[in-house]
């Protein structure tokens, strides 16, 4: 409320004296309550002219009890005293009432609870209290529509706004609904134009585009090529183009063919340009030895020596298998002590020169048969690679121990495209001490069921010690068996007298059949077999009925069984003079070759040699000029030195796995031997 200082009223009368003196003693005299003191309108901004704590008649009073003026258009002001002579003279304002008091008005406050208005329409019950009116109560403002806010302003009452629905997320069209609320609807973005990008809405953006998974199907136009896409690109590949160099380009060209063009800079590639696979060559590295060609790059093998040491307690160490898994390069390590005592343990060997040894394994009992994640030993039980830890307690030795246990020679696994509970996997254990021993194992998800198999031979008492086969698969991945090759050995009255083969064209059959295997001299120990198929690798799924399923077995005194896509065996093989002087111990086939290791005594007898023999894997291997002599090694006789294992990738990586003789000045003993070509 404005306020206004005091103004002093004086009217001039005629005849009045502001004093006695002078003034004839029957001289009218004026009265102040003849007086009209009563203000006049003022303009909107004119000065108040009350005092500073004087309360107007008209004023109200808030909640928290502050003065609050009455905010009309007229000055208020504050008087000196109304002379009066009846209450009526004085009047009333809204929270106080006037009476006449000794001669002046007096204006006292209402009773509280007297009605007023205090000009807000938000307080429903305004009442005065200590002469001020004052509001109470809240007007509640509800329109039963939910797509309001409901509010109350004091100069207006109920206020109804349009509600807003906006929840922050791009990703939802919001809108209010009569009777409902606001409803957020999952907004629908349009898909993508182009197959390896896939429409998606992320809440700050709204919807936008991302590349597609690896893998989703696709065309890149071309006719001649599988395609799919590949960080948001189709990529297609040739189909049924690949002549296994890493230095060429491979195309398939739209009208038919396939193209190979040189990659520029590739290592290597001249040496080997227009050679054999297998073929010798030089790649300028003197740490390297048996330099060869595959897949058209030139390429050493470089020796680790792997310290007896390594292994606690132990002083000879030798590494009898290598394969490359699931999980990377394993290896199986024989260690032997000053003493004689021995243990056979797994170990990772994605470096050589770092095995990571797996103590758990270490044990009396012979470790074999290193395949795929799987290993079995001398008293029957499986172990199982999984997640970096090898184990014997899984449901797949469970499985093989209700089937029946025996002597772990070699083992076979076949995957199919699963994933999880939904893989499928078949497993071919064999092995045997004094007579036959196989088992085919099944897992569908988590469980597994293994049954027996058997050799259907008239001779008896045949020993597998070697498997291999080529996975029998649709196009789409899914693995159904395998056409399968064992090599065996008969065993009559303590000694390995003859060799025999059998086979196996799904896998599944309850028995094997000897194969057309011609006459052999005896006393050959059977070590390793490969089978390959020329169909393999060449983008079509295997048929076993279809036929061209290929073998190779080698053994001790240059024992060489080769197995002709007709199904007919040939061999021994002779391929030069002086091979009955070679122990086969390893064979294996990928990148276009088929390489055998093997080791000789050198001319003085004080020496072992080590041998790798390859030749081009569509090559006539029944020719000795097919087969090239590339020489690993030559270090002292001691027991055990020698090839033990060889195994590769397709990209050409080669790794040749036994044990060399280290000197010591005092004692001679075994280092771990792997010999490896990379790519």
């Amino acid at each position: 409320m404005r306020r206004a200082p005091v103004i002093a009223m004086f009217v001039a009368v005629s005849g009045l004296c502001m004093t006695s003196a002078g003034c004839p003693d029957d001289g009218p005299q004026a009265s102040l309550a003849q007086v009209d003191t009563r203000p006049g309108p003022l303009p909107d901004d004119g000065p108040d002219v009350n005092a500073p704590d004087a309360a107007d008649s008209d004023d109200t009073l808030a909640g928290d009890g502050t003065q609050v003026d009455a905010g009309d258009d007229t000055l208020d002001v504050d008087v000196g005293p109304v002379a009066c002579t009846t209450d009526g003279e004085c009047g009333a304002s809204a929270c106080k009432l006037g009476r006449c008091a000794t001669g002046n008005c007096v204006f006292d406050p209402a009773p509280p609870g007297t009605a007023c208005d205090d000009g807000n329409r938000c307080t429903p019950d305004d009442s005065c209290q200590g002469g001020l009116c004052a509001g109470s109560g809240q007007v509640m403002c509800n329109d039963q529509d939910p797509c309001t806010d409901d509010r109350c302003t004091p100069s207006i009452g109920c206020d109804f706004a349009p509600k807003s629905c906006d929840d922050g997320d791009a990703c939802t069209n919001d809108a209010c609904r009569p009777g409902v609320g606001c409803v957020a609807t999952p907004l629908t973005c349009a898909p993508a134009t182009d197959t390896c990008s896939t429409s998606v809405c992320e809440p700050a953006v709204g919807c936008t585009t991302v590349a597609a998974a690896d893998g989703t199907a696709c065309d890149d136009g071309r006719v001649c090529t599988v395609d799919a896409c590949r960080q948001g690109t189709c990529v297609g590949s040739a189909s049924g183009c690949d002549d296994a160099n890493p230095c060429t380009g491979d195309a398939c060209l739209p009208e038919g063919g396939c193209d190979f063009v040189p990659i520029v800079g590739c290592a290597n590639d001249d040496s080997c340009l227009g050679r054999l696979a297998g073929a010798a060559c030089d790649d300028a590295d003197p740490g390297t030895s048996a330099d060869m060609c595959i897949s058209g790059n030139c390429r050493g093998y470089a020796l680790t020596r792997i310290h007896g040491t390594t292994v606690a307690a132990q002083q000879g160490l030798v590494v009898t298998e290598l394969d490359d898994g699931p999980e990377g390069w394993s290896a199986v390590l024989w260690t032997i002590n000053l003493l004689g005592n021995q243990s056979y343990l797994l170990a990772g060997m994605a470096s050589p020169a770092a095995p990571k040894l797996h103590g758990n394994t270490v044990q009396g009992a012979r470790i074999a048969g290193l395949r795929d994640g799987f290993a079995g030993d001398s008293e029957g039980r499986l172990w199982r690679l999984d997640g970096g830890n090898w184990s014997s307690d899984s449901a797949w030795d469970d499985a093989l121990g209700a089937s029946g246990r025996d002597v772990v020679n070699a083992i076979f696994t076949v995957h199919g495209a699963g994933v999880g509970a939904a893989r499928s996997s078949l497993a071919w254990i064999v092995g045997g001490d004094q007579g036959e021993w196989l088992r085919l194992c099944k897992q569908n998800g988590g469980n597994v069921v293994c049954s027996g198999q058997i050799l259907g031979s008239d001779e008896g008492g045949s020993v597998p010690r070697a498997l291999a086969g080529v996975p029998s698969c649709s196009a789409a991945g899914d693995c159904t068996g395998a056409a399968l090759v064992v090599g065996a050995d008969a065993w009559l009255g303590g000694g390995f007298n003859y060799n025999d083969v059998y086979e196996n064209p799904t896998g599944l059959a309850a028995t094997w059949q000897p194969g057309n295997l011609p006459d052999a001299p005896g006393n050959r120990a059977t070590r390793a077999v490969a089978a390959w198929t020329d169909e393999a690798g060449q983008g079509q799924p295997f048929e076993p009925s279809a036929g061209g399923l290929r073998a190779l077995i080698v053994g001790d005194n240059g024992y060489l069984l080769l197995r002709r896509g007709d199904g007919s065996w040939r061999g021994p093989l002779g391929l030069i003079d002086g091979q009955g002087g070679r122990d086969f111990s390893g064979v294996w086939v990928g990148a276009g070759v088929v390489i055998a290791s093997a080791q000789r005594l050198g001319s003085n007898g004080s020496e072992v040699v080590c041998e790798l023999w390859v030749a081009p894997r569509d090559g006539d291997l029944e020719r000795g000029n097919s087969w090239v002599i590339h020489e690993l090694g030559r270090y002292p006789v001691t027991d055990s030195t020698g090839i033990y294992d060889i195994a590769g990738r397709t990209d050409g990586e080669v790794r040749v796995s036994g044990g060399v003789r280290r000197a010591t000045g005092l004692l001679d003993w075994l280092d771990g031997a792997v010999w490896v070509r990379s790519r």
